[in-house]
């Protein structure tokens, strides 16, 4: 499946970079039920030596379809419900996961339309 797309113009605070890595990749064989889900994670890191927390809003994309502003205090749920507004995506399992300076929110496709 395609890469989910992030849009972090609207992140403050130590100097955040926004990324998504492909942890799995998604497949299907010609077999019912024999496929794999694709994970993707989505990542907010501040630089290093920075102590002010990361703010702000971002937007993910997904086949040409744009979420709603999500914040970055986001938790799971409010990321699988944006993802699940996209006409593109039907079902989403997402974890989210916090440190001093990261935040990441981990997305398991389990339904595409």
């Amino acid at each position: 499946i395609g890469e989910v797309e992030a849009n972090g113009h609207f992140l403050y605070g130590g100097d955040p970079v926004i990324r998504v890595d492909e942890i799995i990749a998604g497949n299907a064989d010609i077999y019912p039920g024999d496929y794999t889900y694709e994970v993707q994670t989505v990542y907010i890191r501040k630089a290093p030596g920075f102590d002010s927390p990361v703010t702000g809003s971002f937007t993910l994309a997904f086949e040409d379809e744009i979420t709603p502003t999500i914040g970055v205090d986001a938790s799971a749920d409010d990321m699988k419900r944006a993802l699940e507004i996209l006409t593109t995506i039907h079902t989403v399992n997402v974890l989210h996961h916090m440190r001093s300076d990261q935040i990441a929110w981990v997305i398991t496709f389990t339904h595409l339309d």
